[in-house]
């Protein structure tokens, strides 16, 4: 058995500070909101439900509580220990990159709605139009990572001149 180093070099828990704009665009939310205030409107003005509000009733309420809850435990975790990245969204899905697949890291900055159109994991384009993935939750900072074979991915941070430190360690580029 193997002992693998885990000295951890820089760490982060970044949640939505203001999770009302983006959850005032979700469409979960508009949509169900929609469909229930015309079921509402139907049933005053017609006395009665039509037979598909039994199942679009639930449906719009279910749509309006998990975009609420979603939306709001919002969560991105990085970490960087020795011989890899790990980014979490909301503590279940982990994306992980070892040191030897990173060629370069960069410090950017990174305008969530502006670059991606929103928050969370999502992609975009980088600064010379090509795809991109990004982890972001907030702030006007990150980190852009050139892996292997070209893919970019950006890294959203409060804290980017740490973690771009962090990386350019395990990396060894000075």
């Amino acid at each position: 058995m193997s002992h693998r180093d885990t000295t951890v070099l820089f760490e982060e828990v970044q949640r939505l500070r203001a999770p009302w704009p983006r959850v005032l665009v979700s469409p979960g939310l508009w949509g169900g909101l929609i469909g229930l205030v015309w079921i509402v409107f139907h049933w005053i003005q017609h006395g009665a439900l039509p037979w598909f509000a039994w199942v679009a009733l639930p449906c719009g309420v279910l749509l309006v509580v998990l975009s609420l809850w979603m939306n709001w435990k919002l969560v991105l975790a990085t970490r960087v220990e020795a011989g890899c990245v790990t980014v979490a969204m909301n503590r279940t899905t982990t994306f992980t990159w070892a040191s030897c697949e990173i060629e370069r890291c960069s410090q950017v900055a990174v305008k969530p709605w502006r670059d991606f159109s929103e928050w969370g994991h999502t992609s975009g384009a980088d600064e010379k139009g090509g795809p991109c993935e990004a982890f972001v939750m907030g702030g006007k900072g990150g980190v852009q990572l050139v892996l292997a074979g070209g893919k970019t991915v950006v890294l959203g941070s409060r804290r980017p001149v740490e973690l771009a430190e962090a990386i350019r360690r395990i990396t060894g580029d000075a």
